[in-house]
């Protein structure tokens, strides 16, 4: 079916063209006859945020068609970009799986579709389809926490890692605090 923007409705993750390509896509057919039924498909517009950096998780999003933008802030209030999704990710399945806030915020920087799974729903599936739950575990050994955590510890105004004692930087120019002069 054509939506808006040009896009055709991946609607059925059964038939769906490009079910065998990914992690979370390739899933045995009673486990995608689950998800079909506890899915809610949309098209989302560029621009157009998934979730929100600090948000509970209400549910995990399939990304069907179209790229997100998965970034964080720094301690100085700076966006940092973590990961450029691409169909057949999950986002959002960290804080779903640990029950914590949403650690990124995911927005469309195209025209795009993605299924949305509710929290609930999604974690009474994985207890039913062991396999499923098994491609959770690896989808989540991969994430990008220990990368956007290094980030956050950032100190961008020195370009080094924050805490650190200035012996670990022998050898290299000292740096040094911005003052008004040089701005």
């Amino acid at each position: 079916m054509r939506a808006p923007y040009g896009l055709n409705i991946l609607d059925n993750c059964v038939s769906c063209p490009i079910r065998g390509e990914h992690l979370f896509c390739n899933l045995p057919l009673p486990a995608a006859q689950r998800l079909n039924e506890i899915k809610s498909t949309a098209v989302y517009p560029k621009g157009a945020m998934l979730f929100i950096e600090g948000q509970q998780p209400r549910g995990v999003f399939v990304l069907c068609a179209g790229k997100a933008k998965l970034s964080t802030s720094s301690r100085e209030g700076k966006t940092i970009i973590t990961k450029i999704s691409d169909s057949g990710d999950i986002l959002g399945l960290n804080g779903v799986v640990s029950n914590r806030p949403y650690e990124v915020t995911a927005e469309m920087m195209e025209p795009g579709q993605a299924n949305f799974v509710p929290r609930d729903s999604f974690l009474h599936m994985l207890k039913d389809f062991p396999e499923v739950a098994m491609r959770v575990a690896q989808q989540l050994s991969r994430t990008t926490t220990p990368r956007m955590r290094r980030f956050a510890r950032w100190d961008w105004r020195f370009r080094r890692p924050l805490n650190l004692p200035s012996c670990c930087f022998r050898g290299r120019p000292r740096p040094r605090k911005m003052t008004d002069r040089r701005m």
